[in-house]
């Protein structure tokens, strides 16, 4: 007696299959925890508050973004730096474009050039082309 027709039996492969590499997805990476800080405004600049409400880096930004890898983007004027968990100053506000940190580089842009910095502001990937 036949439970499943081939049709079905290599359908059942396949949801199997899918659902092994899915739980693989993802392990050997440690999930970023969160800072504990959460961006503000107030009443026209921003800043960031602790889970309690407890502002913990005032309100003296004209932009800013979440914590990545233990740094913050913020704005001052056109210009973008990064700060730490304690608000001061890491990379001070140079650039005219930034994205987070990941792997402890972030890719920044100064004029029309993007080059990846350090957590020091040290460039360490240099642009490629002109």
């Amino acid at each position: 007696m036949r439970l499943l027709s081939k049709k079905g039996f290599a359908s059942v492969c396949l949801v199997l299959a899918i659902a092994v590499l899915l739980a693989g997805c993802g392990k050997g990476k440690k999930k970023e925890e969160h800072s504990g800080l959460y961006p503000i405004r107030y009443p026209d600049k921003f800043g960031f508050i602790d889970r309690t409400g407890k502002i913990v880096i005032g309100p003296i930004y004209d932009g800013t973004q979440d914590f990545h890898e233990g740094l913050a983007i913020v704005k001052q004027g056109e210009k973008w730096g990064y700060i730490d968990e304690k608000g001061s100053v890491v990379v001070p506000p140079q650039y005219d474009d930034v994205d987070g940190f990941s792997e402890g580089m972030a890719k920044v842009k100064q004029g029309e050039k993007w080059v990846y910095i350090d957590k020091k502001g040290n460039v360490v990937v240099p642009p490629l082309y002109d």
